[in-house]
């Protein structure tokens, strides 16, 4: 009756250090995340080649679209400012050249 549980902290389970085999406060080494790399297959291989074309992809749109929209924006701006340079012609063909980038 008088035996302690496994774990010697007050409050914590008995399999708290299970998870990590115990040792708290040591790092992982990399190695250990690109093993489950070992198990793919052909066709994991090929979906993770797309993916990271995919999220490529995603993350120089995003860039581009704020330099589209600054240029829209420089265009409006210079536009709609009393005695500005462009003329209604010259206004209209930089917004479509904006606003029209081929992909």
């Amino acid at each position: 009756m008088g035996k302690t549980p496994l774990s010697s902290k007050k409050g914590q389970s008995p399999d708290a250090g299970a998870v990590d085999g115990g040792k708290q406060g040591e790092s992982v080494p990399m190695s250990n995340y690109w093993r489950i790399f070992s198990y793919r297959t052909r066709q994991d291989s090929i979906i993770l080649f797309a993916g990271i074309i995919c999220a490529v992809g995603a993350g120089i749109a995003l860039p581009l679209m704020n330099v589209v929209f600054g240029n829209l924006v420089g265009d409006f701006n210079s536009y709609f400012i009393p005695s500005s340079g462009p003329t209604e012609e010259q206004f209209k063909n930089s917004v479509n050249t904006n606003a029209w980038v081929p992909a």
